[in-house]
């Protein structure tokens, strides 16, 4: 579901009205999205998945994170407005 109505938002509006919320929010190219609640099906199989990867990533200096965890994007220089900052269900991340 879209927070705004498609127009352009600058990456600080989106910081300002994540500061107004507690709804889990996204940045994707100027675009703020408002993430639904997922199914309990969804939920199922992200604790699975959850599961099974914590059990692979054991002593690898790896770890599998879960939602809500925001990941940014980041791109280099001073343009903020080319960041994403997405909630993904699950995430690995090798480097801390």
């Amino acid at each position: 579901m879209l927070v705004s109505d498609r127009n352009f938002n600058t990456y600080e509006a989106f910081e300002e009205k994540r500061q107004q919320t507690d709804e889990i929010l996204e940045y994707i190219d100027g675009i703020i999205y408002i993430s639904p609640s997922p199914s309990i099906t969804h939920q199922r199989m992200a604790s699975f998945l959850h599961g099974e990867l914590h059990n692979l990533l054991k002593n690898s200096g790896c770890e599998v994170f879960s939602a809500p965890t925001d990941v940014l994007f980041e791109q280099s220089g001073n343009d903020h407005n080319k960041n994403k900052r997405v909630v993904p269900d699950l995430f690995v991340t090798c480097n801390p």
